[in-house]
């Protein structure tokens, strides 16, 4: 699973992830153990 986005729902933070073989999409919230500057650059991407 790669990381490829991130959403925000009710003012939590969802990571959004595809896998690399079959291509399915799947969000996790993000925890405080997350990198959240990552998070943030993840935000920006087009």
């Amino acid at each position: 699973m790669e990381p490829v986005g991130v959403e925000q729902n009710h003012g939590e933070y969802l990571i959004i992830h595809k896998c690399l073989k079959c291509h399915k999409v799947r969000k996790n919230k993000a925890i405080l153990e997350d990198n959240f500057k990552l998070i943030l650059e993840l935000s920006q991407q087009p």
